[in-house]
């Protein structure tokens, strides 16, 4: 698996665990961008902008395809007019579909050797 995947994949799992609305945290459940911010510093809040986690790249690949996964840039927006947690989780699940897929497409051996993981 690839460190996006693995990401996604532990952000799905804080959405899951307790979902909220409204605010990047609250009572220990997280919106969807506090779940990504979460999975890569440990803090809902941290901007990308602060250099205490280096992980930008990540980052900015997970938001893409959460981007695409959604329709929308304004992801904050999209989870607070979500009804409940399940079109979010499946917005995960879309973006780590797609994530697994280019990778798939590029060809990398070992990755397709692991694909089913990836899924």
């Amino acid at each position: 698996m690839t460190a996006v995947a693995d990401k996604l994949r532990e952000a799905r799992a804080l959405i899951e665990r307790g979902w909220t609305r409204g605010a990047l945290e609250r009572d220990g459940r997280v919106c969807m961008v506090g779940a990504v911010n979460m999975s890569l510093c440990g803090d809902a809040y941290w901007q990308l902008a602060d250099t205490r986690c280096p992980e930008h790249r990540v980052r900015d690949a997970m938001w893409a395809l959460l981007e695409d996964a959604t329709g929308t840039p304004w992801l904050g927006d999209w989870n607070d007019k979500a009804k409940s947690k399940r079109p979010v989780l499946a917005a995960f699940d879309r973006a780590i579909a797609a994530h697994c897929e280019e990778h798939a497409r590029r060809g990398s051996l070992d990755f397709r050797l692991r694909r089913v993981d990836c899924l």
